[in-house]
């Protein structure tokens, strides 16, 4: 990058058939993500660009979102009813299971009244909810914990895991939490999650923050992995304030509103695994499989036929 302030659009062209990568006429090093459209996708199509402002030698690199680019490749189907907030249906299955398994906990509002930074209609378009809705103000209070979504049971979710290369006996949540879930008119099930909503019991010494600069890097990433074909978490917005996060630096605060079939991780088992807990641990392998694969509640050992199913999709 030659000079300060020197700006750049690197966006990535990707064909998946592996044959061509070339840039867009007019645009320098500019490209643009291309993938086959097979019959009977519907693709959504917006652009990633990225402009990086500083230098090398004694600038950080920070980078502006201008643009989404993203796909929605679910077969298309018959016109569906879009919801409201007051319309939306809400549970949260979750919640449900003892104490052991989450903390019931509500968001922490940002000091100052939000602002909708980014909405991303296609990861709408998977809860049936409006678009129209972005354009109201209670949404940016809700996807900022600021005000209540109807029908919601937050829970910070209680796990274990490794951590800088060093198993932990417990993690959990400690700046995200799920609202709830929803189940669409076609069976989909999508859970919605705060993360940077405000300290949980698994903060540890963490303020349960996010900020504006991680946030937009996490959509992207997982805008752009669910464009090449890779199973992720989907982005659905960016709400943000002026308030003041510390870090190396002071920067400004955002809520990034996360959508995903289950948050259930392999840390989830491990918890109870390590600590001997197993009625607990059959617990949550039933919640698993009689929310996620129903179908192998017939197999000779669903808990067998679960960890089968896990690894071979985890390789794929």
């Amino acid at each position: 990058m030659d000079g300060a302030n020197a700006a750049v659009d690197p966006v990535i062209n990707i064909d998946h058939s592996g044959r061509h990568l070339k840039p867009l006429p007019g645009t320098g090093n500019c490209t643009r993500m291309h993938r086959p459209v097979r019959q009977n996708q519907r693709i959504d199509r917006l652009l990633i660009t990225l402009e990086f402002y500083g230098n090398t030698a004694n600038q950080p690199v920070i980078p502006a979102l201008t643009a989404i680019y993203t796909y929605n490749t679910r077969p298309p189907t018959q016109h569906l009813a879009m919801h409201t907030f007051d319309t939306l249906p809400l549970t949260n299955s979750f919640a449900a299971l003892p104490a052991a398994f989450h903390t019931r906990v509500q968001p922490t509002p940002l000091l100052q009244p939000a602002q909708l930074i980014h909405f991303n209609p296609a990861a709408a378009a998977l809860l049936n909810l409006d678009p129209a809705t972005a354009g109201e103000h209670s949404f940016a209070d809700i996807f900022s914990g600021r005000q209540s979504l109807p029908g919601a049971d937050p829970v910070a979710m209680r796990y274990a895991g490794h951590q800088f290369g060093h198993y932990v006996a417990q993690l959990g949540d400690g700046r995200a939490i799920v609202l709830g879930e929803t189940t669409t008119a076609a069976g989909e099930r999508w859970e919605i999650q705060l993360k940077g909503a405000g300290q949980t019991p698994y903060s540890r010494d963490g303020d349960g923050r996010a900020v504006l600069r991680s946030t937009i890097r996490e959509y992207l990433c997982s805008e752009a992995m669910h464009g090449l074909g890779i199973p992720t978490t989907r982005a659905l917005c960016i709400t943000g304030t002026d308030d003041e996060v510390y870090r190396e630096q002071i920067e400004t605060a955002a809520v990034l509103t996360r959508l995903a079939p289950s948050h259930v991780r392999f840390g989830s088992f491990e918890l109870f695994f390590y600590n001997n807990l197993h009625d607990e641990l059959r617990a949550l392998a039933d919640y698993v499989i009689d929310h996620h694969f129903p179908a192998l509640s017939d197999a000779q050992d669903p808990y067998i036929a679960l960890l089968q199913t896990v690894v071979e999709r985890t390789a794929q």
